[in-house]
C-alpha cells in the first residue's frame, strides 16, 4: 500500500517539502541526489535513509511540530537529517557550524529542541553549551567514538540508525501534517541581540 501511495504521490506536485524527495526517488532512483566530497547518495538512498531516521525519531517520541537541531558542517548527514525530521512531522533547525556555546545554548532552549544531530568534533562546544541548558536534547552523533560515548553516554550513532543493513519498515505510517505546519526555524545571526527564530511553513519553503 505504501509503495502504491508513493507512485500516486509522484504524479502530483506535493504541497509539503519531503514528498518532493519521495517523488524524485520514484522517478530517478539511481540518479545522484547529494554529492559531498567523496560521498554520493542517490535519490533512492536518501529517501530510504531518511525514512529510517524518521522512524527512529517517531519511536523516540518526536511529535508533530517538535524541533530538531542540526549542528554540523556541510555533509550528507545534514541532508538526510533534514528530510528525516520533516518525514517525522518535526521542524528542522539548521545552525551555523561555527556557533559559539552561549548562542547554541540559547537556541536549544529557545526552540525547545527535542533532539540534536551533531558530530564528535562538536563535543567541546556541546559540553560548554549544556551547562546553560536546563533540559538538554537527545543527542545523535554522525559517528560515535568511545571518547564521545563516554562523555555523552545516552547518545546515539547516526550511521547505525540509517544503515542499509536495516530492513525497510512499513509499520508506522507518516503523521498527518498540512502545508501550514512549520517546516523550519531559521535563526538570525543575533548580531544586535539574541538570535531570533524565523518561522517558515512547508508552503513558505516550497
Amino acid at each position: 500500500v505504501i509503495r502504491q501511495c508513493r507512485y500516486i504521490m509522484a504524479a502530483f506536485d506535493p504541497t509539503l517539502m519531503h514528498p518532493w524527495l519521495v517523488r524524485s526517488a520514484v522517478r530517478y532512483p539511481d540518479k545522484a541526489a547529494v554529492i559531498c566530497g567523496r560521498q554520493t547518495l542517490t535519490y533512492a538512498q536518501l529517501d530510504r535513509q531518511s525514512d529510517r531516521l524518521a522512524d527512529h525519531l517517531r519511536h523516540a517520541g518526536l511529535a508533530r511540530g517538535d524541533r530538531v537541531v542540526i549542528f554540523l558542517d556541510n555533509s550528507v548527514e545534514t541532508v538526510i537529517g533534514l528530510y528525516a525530521i520533516l518525514k517525522a512531522a518535526g521542524v528542522f533547525v539548521i545552525l551555523n557550524s561555527g556557533l559559539k556555546p552561549s548562542k547554541l545554548a540559547f537556541i536549544l532552549t529557545n526552540s525547545d529542541a527535542r533532539f540534536l544531530i551533531t558530530s564528535p568534533q562538536k563535543t567541546s562546544v556541546l559540553s560548554q553549551a549544556f551547562k546553560e541548558v536546563t533540559q538538554p536534547p537527545g543527542l545523535i552523533f554522525t559517528s560515535l567514538p568511545e571518547s564521545t560515548q563516554n562523555r555523552f553516554p545516552d547518545s546515539l550513532d547516526f550511521q547505525s540508525l540509517v544503515s542499509e543493513d536495516i530492513p525497510d519498515s512499513c509499520a508506522s505510517p507518516p503523521p498527518r501534517i498540512i502545508d501550514q505546519d512549520l517546516a523550519a526555524l531559521i535563526y538570525t545571526s543575533g548580531s544586535t541581540g539574541q538570535p531570533k527564530g524565523v518561522m517558515s511553513t512547508h508552503q513558505n519553503m516550497i
